[in-house]
């Protein structure tokens, strides 16, 4: 009984194996891997798609060394600002003032909370908490919070305001 078996490369090439028959005793041997030299087919295709040209660069087997990595993680008290800037429209004034999801997920915002809006970082500054809500897209700021955060900061469609992330509830707003 005999068997034949056909080894594909990650390439896709059929990787050859060439044995040295002894006919005495009909056993075949393969070559050792280690004395073979490594065949790498290369593809190019020309315009015409429906051809391919291969052709085959012989190379010796090259040594491979292991590589330590070192961790590149940032410390933990390094944190990089996260901020966006939006124009508002008429819409965000009346109804609700839209935020990016990716945005959201990047600073963990993943359900509804209350975020805390100053306009100003000292000590004493006022805040304005604002109901935040999650849509299948997108975060929102709405409610009466928001609209009495635009009322008491004179916030007019066309203007730009600039959210940058204190803290994951607390968002520091520049209003241009």
């Amino acid at each position: 009984m005999s068997f034949s078996v056909q080894v594909f490369l990650p390439n896709g090439c059929m990787k050859e194996y060439p044995y040295l028959a002894d006919e005495a005793d009909g056993a075949n041997t393969a070559i050792p891997q280690s004395a073979k030299q490594l065949v790498a087919a290369t593809v190019s295709k020309k315009r015409n798609y429906n051809r391919q040209v291969v052709s085959a660069i012989l190379a010796p087997v090259p040594a491979i060394k292991a590589k330590t990595v070192e961790s590149q993680s940032k410390p933990t008290g390094i944190l990089r600002r996260h901020s966006f800037t939006k124009q508002i429209t008429s819409s965000s004034l009346k109804r609700f003032f839209a935020v990016k999801g990716t945005f959201c997920s990047s600073i963990g915002l993943l359900e509804a909370c209350t975020i805390q809006l100053k306009t100003s970082m000292e000590g004493s500054a006022r805040s304005w908490p604002v109901a935040f809500n999650i849509a299948n897209t997108y975060g929102y700021i709405t409610g009466k919070g928001w609209k009495r955060f635009c009322r008491d900061n004179d916030v007019e469609e066309g203007d730009r305001c600039t959210f940058k992330v204190v803290e994951k509830m607390v968002w520091h707003v520049v209003i241009n």
